[in-house]
């Protein structure tokens, strides 16, 4: 999704806040500093004279003067880490402050200005650092205390009362309290934008990771996705040679033998079909015709029914004397052997017709019955096979569990007749509104078409209404149609 020109700037201003904001940081302490150093280069000059004219040259030389280099120092050489500059200020200005006894006015403010640097040194750095800050605050304090306390850092005057109510009527005493105001304000501003500064870089190395880390699952998801689609296109150039090895077997029956007319309607769920049909001939005679229909669909069922056409045709012309009932039986127990492992069922039913008579049989494994029709009847009726339910066409193909012997029904049929054979996908089909066709509208609509159409023109009115009745509503099954008229 292409983001919009609004969001590239908030991300672009995201990715580039943490450096902005390390360089206003350091540059507002730099200008800070060195504003600062205006005001201090008086007020030393004047400590200093003040300490030449009272002989004090310990304080000058060793106080003063060392202070006021290294306040330079900090402020003009930009190669010190700000962290060290913003806490050498807080040290010199404490220093100077608590030399100068100013320990009830200057210090007080720097111990207030400086426990709020640790104070927020804490909240964005951590305990530690905020521990170091601390430690050194107490140090310098302590050490200023024991240089008092020991006469190394010197007092002069008589009190300290009186000293600290001196150098607040002296002028240098705003100065002071200007630098050490400044300072620490300074020292706190650089922590707070050090802390936004670390915040927002830990969240951009957080972001960064995860561009990283979304980068990587792209193009995983890429990689597979492209394996996924070699995967399939595989599958389906498989498929595409599956059904194509299916169509020729069924093509090569696709032929009118003598005396007969032959129509056949087969369309696949998917591109392979578990539906499949048979049409056995000798010197040009149609000798039977056979139609199964393998549970499920796809590949699996697709392999099945090649399976089962073979083992069903092998049956078929082993015996043909017998009665058509014991070639189902001898196929089933076969079949069954084949799928023992393997959670598939078959139904079908099977016809042998004896060339030069008028008679076939006829056996049913749990499939739809065929419809014989039979013209020149005063009802033009059909005649089904199933009277009263399965018991009497015989069980499903291939399940050890419900295995039994099948039944064989022989019939005349006579120039005129015609047979029709389907699949259950054919009486299943459904329309718009949810309504399944049915076996007995199929019964009907068989028995309206005029006998005297071809065999192809019969099974063409069948499945225009069933189309008709269909509409948009997707097949879910196979189908499998074969018209077989009987010419003479």
């Amino acid at each position: 999704m292409r983001k919009t020109l609004a969001l590239q700037a908030v991300l672009l201003l995201h990715r580039k806040m943490p450096g902005e904001l390390k360089r206003l940081q350091n540059e507002l302490l730099k200008r800070t500093l060195r504003i600062l150093l205006i005001p201090a280069v008086p007020a030393f000059l004047h400590s200093g004279w003040q300490n030449i004219q009272g002989g004090d040259l310990d304080r000058l030389l060793f106080l003063y003067t060392p202070l006021m280099l290294a306040y330079c120092i900090i402020v003009f050489v930009d190669r010190i880490p700000y962290a060290v500059r913003s806490g050498s200020i807080i040290v010199i200005l404490t220093a100077v402050s608590t030399s100068e006894l100013v320990l009830f006015g200057l210090a007080s403010l720097g111990f207030m200005f400086f426990s709020l640097a640790t104070l927020m040194a804490t909240v964005f750095h951590g305990l530690r650092i905020g521990l170091i800050s601390l430690a050194v605050f107490v140090t310098i304090a302590l050490l200023s205390a024991y240089g008092y306390d020991t006469g190394w850092i010197p007092i002069r005057g008589p009190s300290p009362q009186q000293l600290v109510s001196a150098k607040f009527q002296n002028w240098i005493t705003p100065i002071l309290f200007f630098i050490l105001a400044g300072g620490g304000g300074a020292t706190m501003t650089w922590t707070l934008l050090s802390g936004l500064s670390g915040t927002l870089e830990k969240l951009f190395m957080r972001e960064k990771e995860l561009e990283e880390l979304t980068s990587g699952l792209e193009e995983k998801v890429t990689h597979r996705t492209r394996e996924l689609e070699e995967m399939y296109a595989t599958a389906q150039e498989e498929l595409a040679l599956a059904a194509r090895t299916q169509e020729s077997f069924l093509a090569q029956d696709a032929r009118s033998p003598e005396n007969w007319e032959v129509a056949i309607a087969y369309q696949p769920y998917q591109m392979v079909s578990g539906d499949v049909y048979d049409l056995y001939f000798r010197d040009g005679q149609l000798l039977g015709v056979s139609l199964f229909d393998v549970s499920g669909h796809g590949v699996a069922s697709g392999l099945l029914t090649l399976m089962t056409r073979s083992l069903a045709r092998s049956m078929f012309f082993e015996d043909p004397e017998e009665p058509l009932s014991h070639t189902m039986d001898r196929f089933n127990a076969r079949l069954t052997y084949e799928l023992k492992d393997l959670e598939y069922h078959v139904t079908g039913v099977m016809l042998r017709f004896f060339p030069g008579t008028n008679d076939y049989e006829y056996a049913n494994a749990g499939h739809p019955e065929i419809l014989h029709r039979i013209p020149g009847s005063q009802s033009q009726s059909l005649e089904p096979f199933k009277s009263s339910g399965i018991e009497d066409y015989g069980a499903l193909l291939g399940i050890h569990a419900v295995a039994r012997n099948h039944t064989t029904i022989r019939q005349a049929i006579q120039p005129g007749d015609t047979l029709l054979l389907f699949t259950d996908g054919l009486e299943d089909l459904r329309s718009e509104s949810g309504h399944t066709y049915g076996s007995k509208r199929l019964q009907e609509l068989f028995a309206s078409i005029d006998p005297q159409l071809t065999a192809q023109e019969q099974l063409n009115e069948v499945l225009d209404t069933l189309h008709a009745f269909r509409g948009n509503q997707k097949i879910t099954d196979d189908i499998t149609a074969l018209v077989l008229k009987r010419l003479h």
